[in-house]
């Protein structure tokens, strides 16, 4: 993405929005070699987030701006935006700041959500709508939530799910992905073992969240001390394995036509 604000010739909207929706390394010819360089660094962490559009919302949010013959170019907040993703910590912990009226916000996280080994999120008003889109960023990803209804979100268009919806959400989502890598885990345990939020990984790494992924609120990511990410997940590891825990199991749409039992 930085190439072409220097010297590229611009993507149009149909080029962004095919290249923000594919999976592939971070150095890409496209045509032959007409665009080449990091553009995928920032797209690829974009889909999740904005969906098959992205060219709208960045044309609105102002990180794109037209260039010569209806292609596009990004914007001096375009490589603000990039340079902050690309932006490594030196001896401080990571923070993350999440608006919901910036969806890009996210990008930044659920890029650094990849790096963790055997990931658990805990979250007890996690809402089903989201699943796919943390499987993407963190594939083999177990899930620690509870039997209870969520909210509406508008921000994100999540509409409230009563508990038993709210499963079978979980679970037709779990039939969809289960096969290939990304394969994904929820788990239910009672509500008294949860109240914060986590992002936790087997290698000692780990994040405390303000609020649920994808909120209606703004909220905060911060990073944990290796130490404190390291009991964290050993303590939900037993939880989620303990007594009153349900693993909840992937199930499938009836086919068109097909009977099911009455």
């Amino acid at each position: 993405m930085l190439w072409l604000a220097q010297t590229g010739p611009g993507m149009t909207a149909a080029e962004i929005d095919f290249v923000a929706a594919s999976k592939f390394p971070i150095e890409r010819d496209w045509n032959g070699g007409g665009l080449r360089g990091t553009s995928s660094l920032l797209m690829e962490s974009l889909y999740p987030v904005v969906g098959p559009n992205a060219s709208v919302y960045l044309l609105s949010a102002g990180f794109i701006g037209p260039a010569a013959q209806g292609t596009f170019k990004i914007t001096e907040q375009g490589i603000a935006l990039l340079r902050g993703t690309m932006r490594q910590s030196e001896g401080t912990n990571a923070v993350f700041k999440l608006d919901p009226e910036a969806p890009l916000d996210y990008i930044g996280l659920l890029s650094e959500l990849d790096s963790l080994e055997n990931p658990l999120v805990i979250d007890p008003y996690f809402h089903p709508y989201d699943l796919e889109a943390v499987v993407d960023a963190m594939p083999g990803v177990r899930l620690i939530t509870v039997d209870r209804y969520v909210e509406k979100v508008e921000a994100f268009q999540k509409p409230k799910l009563k508990a038993s919806l709210k499963q079978g959400q979980f679970e037709e989502i779990l039939g969809r992905r289960e096969v290939g890598d990304s394969v994904a885990e929820v788990i239910y345990v009672p509500a008294q073992e949860l109240h914060d939020r986590y992002f936790l990984g087997a290698n000692r790494k780990g994040y405390f969240a303000g609020g649920s992924f994808r909120s209606n609120k703004p909220t905060v990511v911060m990073e944990l001390e290796p130490e404190h990410a390291s009991d964290l997940y050993a303590h939900y590891e037993t939880v989620a394995t303990a007594d009153g825990a349900k693993k909840l199991e992937p199930r499938t749409r009836p086919e068109s036509g097909e009977q099911t039992e009455a």
